[in-house]
C-alpha cells in the first residue's frame, strides 16, 4: 500500500507480527487444545466438501458483478472468475482483503487495460456489498431484537476490554488510512468519482449490482452455515448472516498477515457473545475454513500452470 512506503519495511513487519502475536496470545488463553483437537478430528468432511464447492458460485457471482461494472468487449466471464480466484489466493498472503482486491484489480487492468476503471469497479462493488450487509444487519437486528436484548453481552457489557481496544484501534487506523489516501491520490480519486457518476447514471446497472450483492451475501451465509455444520454446530441463520460481514469489514485493515489470529479471535468473540457457540467449535471452524482457501489456491495455481503450458 502506498502510504506504507514512508514506514521502514522492518517496522511494517514488526507491527504486523506484533498484532498477529497479540491476537494469537488472546486466542490461546481462551481455548482448550485437547477439546479443540477432538472437535477437528470429528469434523464432517461431507459438510466441509459442500462448503468448499460453494466457493465456486460465490466466485462466479463476484465475477459477474465485476464484469457488469467493467465490461471488456469479447472477454468471457471465465477470465473474470480466474482473476477473482487470483484475488482469493492473494488474500492468504497479503495483510488484508483490501490489498488482495487491489492487487487483483491492478493485475487485471495491466493485462486488459483500464486500471483506474478496475479499481473503481472493485470499490463500487465493495461499497454496494457493504450497503447490502448494512441493510441486512439492520433488518435482522429489528427482526430478532428480543433475542438480542437477552444476550449476555449486555449484562455489564461483557465484551473484553482487549477486544474493545482492538476494535477502536482498527477504526482509528481505517479513518487515518482513508484520509491519507484521499489526500495522497486526489487526481486518481477524481477519476474514480467520475466513474462512479457514470454508474449512477445507469439505475439498471446499480440495481443489478445490488441484486448480485444480495445473492452473494446469501451464498456466503450458506457457506458459513455449512462450515459450522462441519464441526457439529447448528448455527442459527441470522448469526450466519450477521457475524461474517462484521469480521470481513475488520479484516480490510492491513494489521496482520492474511488475518491470521485476528480472524480467529474476532470469530471467537463474536460467535461466542452473539451466538453462544463454544470456543472450541468456533476455533475449529475457523481453522477448517482454511481448507477451502487452500483448495481454491491450489486450483488457481493449476489453472495458471495450464495457461502457461498452453501458451508455451
Amino acid at each position: 500500500m502506498p502510504f506504507l512506503k514512508h514506514i521502514p519495511r522492518p517496522f511494517q513487519w514488526l507491527l504486523k507480527l506484533l498484532f498477529t502475536a497479540i491476537a494469537l496470545w488472546l486466542l490461546v488463553r481462551k481455548i482448550d487444545f485437547t477439546q479443540l483437537m477432538e472437535t477437528v478430528k470429528g469434523a464432517s468432511w461431507i459438510w466441509l466438501v459442500l462448503c468448499t464447492v460453494l466457493q465456486l458460485p460465490i466466485a462466479i457471482v463476484n465475477a459477474l458483478r465485476w464484469k457488469i461494472l467493467h465490461r471488456i468487449p469479447g472477454l468471457p466471464l471465465r477470465k473474470y472468475v480466474y482473476y477473482v480466484f487470483i484475488g482469493n489466493t492473494l488474500s492468504m498472503f497479503l495483510p488484508s482483503a483490501a490489498l488482495a482486491e487491489g492487487a487483483r484489480a491492478f493485475a487485471f487492468g495491466k493485462r486488459y487495460g483500464g486500471i483506474t476503471g478496475n479499481f473503481a469497479a472493485a470499490i463500487f462493488a465493495r461499497g454496494c456489498g457493504f450497503l447490502v450487509q448494512l441493510a441486512v444487519l439492520i433488518l435482522f437486528v429489528f427482526m430478532f431484537r428480543e433475542s438480542l436484548s437477552r444476550l449476555p453481552l449486555w449484562n455489564g457489557l461483557r465484551l473484553d476490554a482487549s477486544v474493545g481496544a482492538l476494535l477502536l484501534l482498527m477504526a482509528v487506523a481505517l479513518a487515518i488510512l482513508g484520509g491519507f489516501l484521499a489526500v495522497r491520490f486526489q487526481a486518481r480519486l477524481r477519476q474514480v468519482v467520475a466513474v462512479f457518476a457514470g454508474y449512477m447514471r445507469s439505475p439498471g446497472t446499480v440495481a443489478w449490482i445490488l441484486l448480485l450483492s444480495v445473492v452473494m451475501q446469501g451464498l456466503l451465509a450458506v457457506s458459513t452455515y455449512t462450515l459450522f455444520k462441519t464441526v457439529g454446530w447448528e448455527l442459527t441463520w441470522w448469526h450466519a448472516v450477521v457475524v461474517p460481514p462484521l469480521i470481513q469489514m475488520l479484516l480490510l485493515l492491513p494489521v496482520s498477515f492474511g488475518g491470521v489470529g485476528v480472524r480467529e479471535y474476532l470469530a471467537l468473540v463474536l460467535y461466542g457473545q452473539l451466538a453462544g457457540v463454544p470456543s472450541e467449535k468456533t476455533v475449529a471452524a475457523s481453522l477448517l475454513a482454511y481448507i477451502p482457501l487452500l483448495v481454491v489456491s491450489a486450483g488457481t495455481g493449476a489453472w495458471m500452470a495450464y495457461r502457461k503450458a498452453k501458451a508455451g
